[in-house]
């Protein structure tokens, strides 16, 4: 989630969607033919467990401290463990902030939440932090002790050392390793796009696993939301005290009674407003996996 410009000019006030086919237009319009229809709940049965990371602050004095990563991971932890919002249990929901959120302690608690996990039920991951190109040209989650190589990229901004940050491979072993039906990542950081597979200029690219099958049980369920597409930057709001995208994501499921595919489809409209008003350059939401029946909730099933 790059907040503060490392020399990268914006090249138009206007989406860069319009100029990649519009895939991520589709992606907004189905999700509002979707979730027109009652379906039942995705989050019934189980538990749902949830591990939050945000870095504002790094070791690496070459990366700019974020001003509301701490905000974007309390609002979620908030949201999540009230009554009225996720229901989760509040000991169910790690968090990992700034010194605490290093690589490996950030593998050492995926790890433990995979062990935790059972079939039935639901995991969230969830990041606010700067995503930077590492060495093998890949978009990389940065964790507080990711160092910079001293290069920069054609961006601008800071090549940073492969093993030192966290690739759609570190997500793919994560996810790999689940067991549980229902699987939520929540990637708010620059360049996301890329980690959820979005290959640039083309459409929703599903992640393998959406087609695996539990033995003599349903398919699991993989969702994978970016911030932004895989060439635009993610951007915090002073006006919102948070990052643009988590602040509507949120808005959305508060709106939606926990249903994540309609907050998502609301925080894609308002993100890209937003960052038009705001920063006067766009930044457009992309989502992967798109659950079967139209509904995904976070939240438990209630009464009426």
């Amino acid at each position: 989630m790059l907040k503060l410009d490392y020399g990268q000019r914006p090249v138009s006030a206007h989406c860069r969607l319009r100029r990649i086919g519009g895939a991520l237009v589709a992606v907004c319009t189905l999700a509002s033919i979707l979730v027109a229809p009652v379906m039942a709940q995705a989050g019934q049965g189980g538990r749902r467990l949830a591990l939050l990371i945000g870095v504002g602050t790094f070791l690496d004095s070459t990366f700019n401290s974020l001003t509301y990563s701490r905000n974007d991971v309390e609002a979620m932890r908030k949201w999540l463990t009230s009554p009225q919002g996720g229901g989760f249990q509040a000991g169910d929901v790690t968090v990992l902030l700034d010194k605490s959120a290093t690589r490996a302690a950030i593998v050492r608690q995926a790890q433990r939440l995979a062990a935790q996990a059972g079939p039935e039920d639901l995991v969230l991951l969830y990041f606010s932090t700067h995503g930077f190109t590492t060495t093998d040209r890949r978009v990389g989650i940065i964790s507080y002790d990711t160092r910079a190589t001293g290069r920069l990229d054609a961006n601008g901004g800071p090549i940073v050392y492969r093993d030192q940050a966290l690739t759609r491979d570190d997500l793919d072993r994560f996810l790999d390793g689940l067991p549980a039906q229902r699987r939520v990542v929540i990637i708010d950081v620059c360049y996301s796009g890329q980690l959820a597979g979005e290959q640039r200029g083309q459409g929703p690219v599903e992640h393998t696993l959406q087609a695996d099958k539990l033995a003599n049980g349903p398919e699991k369920i993989t969702m994978i939301l970016a911030s932004s597409l895989g060439s635009e930057r993610a951007w915090e709001s002073q006006e919102f005290k948070s990052s643009i995208f988590t602040y509507n994501l949120l808005k959305g499921l508060k709106q939606s009674n926990g249903d994540l595919l309609a907050a998502f489809n609301l925080a894609c409209k308002e993100t890209e407003r937003q960052s038009r008003t705001e920063k006067g350059i766009c930044q457009t939401p992309y989502l992967t996996g798109q659950p079967p029946g139209g509904k995904f909730f976070l939240s438990p099933p209630r009464a009426g």
